[in-house]
């Protein structure tokens, strides 16, 4: 059991997992990606809490290891001071989370979308910073959506399969170059990296 405390300032004893098999939980997942895992309904007031906690995500069928990081923690990740079970991915707050998860169940290797979400941020220019997320494959489109263009709006890109192929092909170089490396170098595989670097 663990303490979580919601909005009203009111705290209320949760029961929060340390880790999740996708192969023994066949709905966890559907509820990891429409965001139902893990959030609670304050008995204060009724407000929806969804604490983000460290949680190691499994699938023993597919191999899929994955541990996540509150985003509360991301600096302190990326700078060495807090350190985490290894894990074959690490992913930094639950967007990412759902992020790979879509990106496994596409079949789809990550490293090539990070690559590709390198190349389309490089396009939008300085001074923007925009998030980026693989959502789903649609026709064999590749589908992104892109937050932070604009106030209140969220972008919809449809990469073509090609291009993902290319990406695929190109990341044994792109491993050995900078900056692609830094962000490419597992267990935490993420443009997100490299932002935090640059700002």
């Amino acid at each position: 059991m663990a303490t979580v405390t919601c909005v009203c300032e009111k705290t209320f004893e949760a029961d929060i997992p340390e880790s999740v098999d996708l192969a023994g939980e066949p709905d966890a997942l559907e509820q990891i990606l429409d965001g139902r895992y893990l959030t609670f309904s304050c008995p204060h007031c009724g407000h929806r809490v969804k604490p983000e906690v460290p949680l190691r995500v499994t699938d023993s069928r597919k191999g899929i290891d994955m541990f996540l990081v509150p985003e509360r923690e991301r600096n302190r990740y990326l700078l060495g001071l807090t350190e985490y079970p290894e894990a074959g991915r690490i992913v930094i707050g639950y967007a990412e989370l759902v992020e790979k998860l879509e990106i496994y169940r596409a079949g789809l290797d990550d490293s090539a979308i990070e690559l590709i979400k390198y190349y389309l941020l490089a396009k939008v220019g300085a001074g923007i910073t925009p998030a980026i997320f693989f959502r789903s494959i649609t026709e064999d489109k590749l589908v992104f959506e892109i937050v932070g263009l604009r106030d209140d709006e969220v972008g919809v890109i449809k990469i073509g399969r090609e291009t993902y192929d290319r990406a695929l092909d190109e990341l044994p170089e792109k491993r050995r170059e900078e900056p692609y490396s830094s962000f490419l170098e597992p267990p935490y595989v993420s443009i997100n990296k490299i932002e935090i670097e640059e700002k």
